[in-house]
């Protein structure tokens, strides 16, 4: 006191070290402890986003396929009854019962529909979120399904275009209606063909060739169905796949 000296005696140069270090390493520990948790939080987020998106293609596919089941159904009938017609010879086509007659040419104007269902899979492609798929099975597996659904689209366009414009509306404006096709009664008496003009009319050459015109777009749109509806196996097998190892 006598020499002013007062406060603590200063701590040793290697005691203020290791306590300066100590200091250190409780802070960089806290640091890493909070990135971990930090990590283990987002990674959370991410599967339970990866589950959400991986559950809604499911359900989405499994209604496309169910669509898909439906449009197969009424394509193979469809296809059916064309190659039955065009295998019929001139004979079988004269000779057939009229109601067997129209019940087979009555493909010719019918129509083949199908939609997928996408809305988990557009708005996964619109926000950035097809990024989460670690399968890359699916990564090859939906440009396929999209290839033949593209296809199958062209050729329900043709066919439309070909009712609308082209050789199935010729046939149309020269029947007056297409009802008198299915011989349904449903037009003007004087539009009406008897059985034998019927049959003369299904044997022109420019008719015949429009139904084989149509003819070639159901096999091809029901290709596309079949190729569209194994892929959706394939699809549906690897979602599943990816829901199991959550």
């Amino acid at each position: 006191m006598s020499e002013n000296k007062t406060g603590k005696p200063a701590l040793p140069a290697g005691r203020y070290l290791k306590y300066a270090i100590g200091e250190i390493v409780l802070v960089v520990i806290g640091i890493l402890i909070a990135l971990e948790v930090n990590n283990w939080n987002e990674n959370k987020k991410l599967d339970i986003e990866k589950t959400k998106l991986v559950k809604g293609l499911i359900s989405d596919f499994e209604i496309t396929k169910k669509r898909l089941i439906i449009s197969l159904d009424k394509a193979k009938n469809v296809h059916e009854k064309s190659v039955s017609f065009l295998s019929m010879s001139e004979e079988d086509i004269r000779n057939i019962s009229i109601d067997s007659l129209v019940d087979l040419a009555g493909f010719f104007i019918d129509r083949i529909t199908f939609e997928p269902m996408l809305a988990t899979y557009n708005r996964t492609l619109s926000s950035g979120a097809v990024n989460l798929f670690e399968n890359d099975s699916l990564f090859k597996l939906f440009p396929d399904f999209f290839l033949e659904y593209d296809s199958f689209k062209i050729h329900d366009n043709l066919g439309g275009e070909l009712v609308y414009k082209e050789s199935t509306w010729e046939v149309r404006k020269a029947l007056g209606s297409m009802n008198v096709f299915y011989r349904n009664n449903r037009y003007p008496k004087s539009f009406e063909l008897s059985e034998t003009q019927y049959r003369n009319f299904l044997l022109q050459k420019n008719i015949y060739a429009a139904m084989e015109n149509m003819a070639w777009i159901y096999r091809n749109s029901l290709e596309n169905l079949e190729s569209m509806d194994k892929t959706t196996n394939k699809i549906l097998i690897e979602l599943r796949k990816s829901l199991a190892q959550k």
